[in-house]
């Protein structure tokens, strides 16, 4: 009896050794796979990271034809570019070795003089990046940062990250080996940058307004074999001219991309407008890998005409009025900016309207100059007496309001001019203009959205003072009501069946030879 009672005790312990041995080895096995789907999800967040940095730079790049610069106190852009030697030293004796390989797998490195290359330092708020974890230059740490290389365009972060004992700086081939990015279809867009991937190409489109200039960035990684071909409406499809690996490609014409002549730049130009649009096909050995159609809609390069019509000069003791018609058969337009040049003073000699101001460009026209809506058929419409009613919503207040005669404002001279201040804190302004007294023939209402930045310099006010303030819009006449979406889209509608109708009458005048023309 005592001795089976040993042998069950025996067991009993052998059981209990065993369960812990099996229990330490899958506790082990747990942390390390905990390990390895933590180090994956880092890896793939910095991935993303970098991914988003450059895509962002690249459209910056397009658009303002400069870099994101972030500047340090009393320095200017061009003191901080850095070249290779410059680079180096920033990230540090500790990684240079590892910074040196990336770099190398990037086709970056000049291993013959460190005084080449162009990298910038980013500034993410200029890419409108507020929200990160890296990148800011935290508590003064200088390789906390992104810069880009030139012509490259390949983002390094100056720190890295560590997984593994091991460190990465940018998008080489050691992390995407480890990282696989989302080569399927994507698409991204805001209200004007739109980007189309697909199987190692992206393209991205700068803007999806009205233009005059086509606008496409091109990246595209290709493999040994494979080529870009592009087709364009009225434009037969041709190769472009790749090589093996990163290519990156810019154009606004068809005419600078090689292959393509000036007459097939102009039969683009020129096809129907609503069927206007650029295909890139991605091809190996006559079998289609990727395609991407880019909408073109808004590509439009007709110049709108205007009249002058001397005749009609209205010539008055304060004022002269000039009629001016302009049109454009494809976008139409909406509104004409204008400014005073030269008058006269009170002896009859001819001045400049502003001191040292004897011409205007594009430029200032369209950042300064003044405001005239115009109607269906283009004309200036000088004489009307509408007032029209705003209402603001988001980040901004009007200033005054019917007492002073800001809101409803009366429309003097083709324009009625509002004062928007914005709230201390930087976002969206929405605001949006209707005619007080509404009607069928009456101009519909209208949306304007801004955004407000947030400011380089201290804000030097009174915060007792600033809680006074009303965050509310201005109120008109009798209050003025906030259209919704649904209804402002209602109004629309009506004005088309309101103009169908009228067209429709017109058409049946002509018909019984009631009307002449």
């Amino acid at each position: 009896m005592g001795d089976n009672m040993k042998s069950k005790q025996g067991i009993s312990l052998i059981v209990l050794i065993v369960t812990i041995i099996v229990m330490l080895i899958l506790l082990s096995i747990i942390i390390v796979s905990v390990n390895n789907v933590s180090g994956n999800s880092k890896l793939a967040a910095f991935a993303t990271d970098l991914s988003s940095v450059e895509d962002l730079t690249s459209s910056y790049y397009m658009k303002n034809n400069s870099f994101p610069i972030k500047v340090e106190d009393s320095k200017k852009e061009e003191d901080m570019v850095m070249n290779q030697g410059e680079l180096l030293s920033r990230v540090g004796k500790e990684n240079k070795d590892k910074f040196i390989d990336e770099l190398k797998l990037n086709n970056d490195y000049n291993d013959e003089n460190d005084n080449l290359g162009e990298y910038y330092p980013i500034d993410l708020k200029k890419l409108e990046i507020e929200s990160t974890s890296r990148g800011t230059e935290e508590k003064g740490n200088l390789k906390d940062i992104y810069v880009v290389s030139y012509p490259s365009m390949n983002v390094y972060y100056l720190a890295g990250i560590k997984v593994k004992n091991e460190k990465y700086f940018s998008l080489s081939s050691k992390l995407t080996n480890k990282v696989k990015l989302n080569d399927n279809m994507s698409y991204q867009s805001d209200s004007s940058t739109s980007v189309q991937s697909i199987d190692g190409i992206t393209v991205k489109k700068i803007t999806k307004g009205w233009a005059n200039n086509i606008g496409i960035y091109v990246q595209a990684n290709l493999k040994s074999g494979e080529q870009i071909y592009l087709e364009a409406t009225n434009v037969s499809k041709k190769k472009l001219v790749t090589n093996e690996g990163n290519n990156e490609f810019s154009f606004d014409d068809l005419s600078q991309l090689n292959g393509f002549t000036q007459e097939e730049s102009n039969a683009f130009k020129s096809s129907e407008q609503k069927s206007k649009k650029i295909t890139f096909l991605k091809q190996k050995d006559g079998n289609l890998l990727g395609k991407i159609d880019v909408d073109m809609t808004n590509y439009e390069t007709t110049l709108p005409s205007y009249i002058i019509d001397s005749s009609n000069f209205l010539y008055k003791d304060d004022y002269n009025m000039v009629p001016i018609n302009v049109s454009d058969v494809d976008s139409g337009i909406k509104e004409v900016r204008y400014e005073y040049l030269s008058k006269y003073d009170g002896n009859g000699n001819l001045q400049n309207y502003y001191p040292n101001i004897n011409e205007y460009d594009i430029d200032y026209l369209k950042s300064k100059g003044r405001r005239a809506v115009a109607d269906k058929n283009g004309n200036i419409k000088r004489l009307n007496n509408y007032y029209v009613k705003f209402h603001v919503e988001g980040e901004g207040r009007l200033l005054g309001d019917a007492s002073i005669l800001a809101n409803p404002a009366p429309v003097k001279w083709g324009t009625a001019p509002v004062l928007i201040q914005s709230t201390l804190k930087p976002g969206k302004i929405k605001v949006i203009a209707s005619v007080l007294f509404e009607g069928s023939q009456m101009p519909t209402s209208a949306v304007l959205e801004l955004e407000s930045v947030l400011t380089e310099h201290p804000l030097l006010y009174s915060e007792k003072e600033a809680v006074l303030i009303s965050s509310a819009s201005a109120t008109g006449l009798g209050g003025t009501t906030v259209k919704s979406a649904a209804e402002l889209e209602q109004e629309r509608l009506q004005k088309e069946q309101n103009m169908q109708k009228l067209k429709e009458v017109e058409q049946q005048q002509t018909d019984f030879g009631e009307k002449v023309d």
